[in-house]
């Protein structure tokens, strides 16, 4: 069975729906715990066929706070690197977006719920957002 690295930060924030989904389509889930101390891998693991970060209290622009947050960036620069698919929900967003080089810093007010997205040509044509 193929695997999907999960890094979780909190223990209240699991994949949901999500896991059900990979396993149905042939995926295992293999958690990095970051709330319980699990090392986190600098580059993507052998064997491991996609990444999914998961979101938390924290924000990405906290690195001095939370010294995962740098860890995490190195391992989605390699993922990036790599060409190794990534989906980032929530923190796990923020973090993607940083390891691609995006400015990630501290909105006005909380974003918390359902946003309208705008899909780019690539993204509008990925299986994920396809319904």
């Amino acid at each position: 069975m193929r695997s999907i690295l999960v890094i979780q930060h909190v223990a209240s924030e699991g994949l949901g729906l999500i896991e059900q989904q990979l396993e149905s389509s042939g995926f295992s889930a293999r958690y990095v715990k970051v709330f319980a101390h699990d090392k986190i891998p600098k580059i993507v693991p052998h064997g491991v066929s996609g990444v999914i970060v998961l979101g938390g209290p924290m924000g990405v622009y906290e690195d001095d706070k939370y010294s995962f947050i740098k860890d995490e960036i190195k391992l989605l620069e390699s993922a990036i690197k790599g060409a190794v698919p990534v989906l980032g929900v929530c923190l796990g967003s923020q973090l993607l977006a940083k390891a691609g080089g995006a400015r990630v810093y501290k909105g006005k007010t909380k974003e918390i719920g359902w946003y309208k997205i705008k899909l780019t040509t690539a993204g509008a044509s990925d299986r994920l957002f396809m319904g």
